[in-house]
């Protein structure tokens, strides 16, 4: 597991530990920020079980911060295959722009530097245009869309997929330093 904080200039990520539980249960019952989420139940201890099970799964979930030490989200790295991919996602930000996309940045490079992963990829609601365009801004390649891949409030969405490898990587990592002039 992350054994650091990863610094941007506005936010930092780290690993979220049980602590975060009551934080991320408020957190997952915003419905402004959770409208493209499954739900979850209306126990707090709940969301501690999902952290010592993401854990335990050698998933990467972590907290997203600003430089008061403010929660502001989350985003991970999980299904880690023995061909080094992973999927990548969970990512709720109640921070602004630069908090969103600075925590990605720190996602990508810890992906790429640290875990020395070959593809990570991730799977967006199709009515989820804001995150889209994000992913569209920042370089992200487009693979296709999943018909009915998400069951969400008792209706079937439809995902769009898009993914970074290790050949392409840093000329993203070089976009999002020109979004953010760092």
């Amino acid at each position: 597991m992350l054994k650091k904080k990863l610094i941007a200039n506005n936010t930092y990520i780290e690993e979220l530990t049980i602590k975060y539980s009551l934080e991320l249960y408020k957190l997952r019952k915003e419905k402004s920020l959770t409208k493209f989420l499954s739900s979850i139940s209306n126990d707090p201890n709940d969301q501690k079980k999902f952290l010592k099970n993401e854990k335990k799964l050698g998933n990467y979930f972590f907290g997203i911060f600003d430089n008061k030490k403010k929660f502001l989200g989350t985003i991970g790295i999980y299904n880690i295959s023995n061909k080094k991919n992973a999927e990548w996602g969970r990512w709720i930000c109640k921070g602004n722009s630069i908090h969103s996309i600075e925590s990605l940045y720190l996602l990508i490079k810890y992906s790429f530097e640290e875990l020395k992963l070959n593809t990570i990829f991730c799977r967006t609601l199709s009515s989820n245009v804001k995150v889209l365009k994000i992913h569209k801004k920042i370089g992200l390649i487009f693979k296709g869309k999943n018909y009915n891949d998400f069951f969400i409030n008792k209706k079937y969405h439809d995902s769009i997929i898009y993914y970074l490898n290790k050949k392409k990587y840093k000329i993203v990592i070089k976009k999002i330093r020109l979004i953010l002039n760092i």
